[in-house]
């Protein structure tokens, strides 16, 4: 019987063994298995910053692209103006306007002292607190809600009949209306042909 038990033993010693064996092999596995590295958020932030700014350069451009091309469009369809080229520049890049939230408080103390004088202490707070949301990437991003075209700075035109002043003065009056921009911000020069 005591050789039983004895087999026994040595069995189970053997399983734990090999339980540990199989246990070590894994956590060796399990430590030398590849990570994804975690993003840094300061470069991800960053990255978001460069896309935004990129993205805004992208959209001014693509601005300035569609108002020359429906410029041009219109005037050619002008009497005695003939083919066209127009060129716009922009003052400054558009600008965002932010949704912010505008908490108030207000306390009012009274206090009175032992001779019977009364103080009466009003403070009002009053702060501005941008809103945010969070983007794509799950960043928190100020919340826009409103997004200003940037202004047109100046317009030149090229175009077959700029030669004619009569020509001249109608395509000035038509960017005028069109952009609001004063006639000495307008050039108009005659196409060589």
């Amino acid at each position: 019987m005591k050789e039983l038990i004895d087999k026994a033993k040595r069995m189970l010693l053997q399983k734990d063994k090999m339980l540990v064996l199989i246990l070590t092999g894994i956590l060796i596995f399990v430590a030398c298995m590849p990570v994804k590295p975690k993003k840094d958020m300061s470069n991800h932030l960053d990255d978001s910053v460069a896309e935004s700014a990129e993205e805004n350069q992208v959209t001014e451009q693509k601005y300035r692209k569609e108002l020359e091309y429906e410029l041009e469009s219109l005037l050619e369809n002008m009497d005695g103006v003939g083919a066209v080229q127009v060129m716009i520049t922009l003052k400054a890049s558009g600008q965002k306007i932010l949704a912010k939230d505008n908490p108030n408080s207000f306390s009012s103390t009274k206090e009175e002292d032992a001779e019977g004088g009364v103080r009466n202490i009003e403070e009002k707070k009053s702060e501005e607190v941008t809103i945010y949301g969070k983007n794509s990437y799950g960043d928190e991003m100020p919340y826009v809600i409103k997004q200003l075209q940037p202004e047109i700075e100046g317009v030149f035109v090229i175009a077959e009949g700029g030669g004619d002043e009569n020509v001249q003065l109608q395509i000035t009056e038509a960017v005028q209306a069109l952009f609001g921009i004063e006639a000495h911000k307008i050039k108009i020069a005659k196409r060589k042909i």
